[in-house]
């Protein structure tokens, strides 16, 4: 139940959050070829959880 608490109370662990990002990665993959350059930025910012303005 501790271990319960801890993990409720703390972010998640650091491979969780990175293999969220490389599977929205993926997912942006298709799009890539057809969305405005400033659209890309905004969702790399995004990833990278960075603010819009910067």
């Amino acid at each position: 139940m501790r271990t319960y608490i801890r993990y409720e109370q703390s972010k998640p662990p650091r491979a969780i959050v990175l293999a969220n990002q490389a599977l929205s990665l993926v997912a942006m993959l298709p799009d890539i070829d057809t969305l405005p350059l400033e659209t890309l930025r905004q969702r790399i910012r995004t990833l990278a959880g960075e603010s819009p303005t910067g």
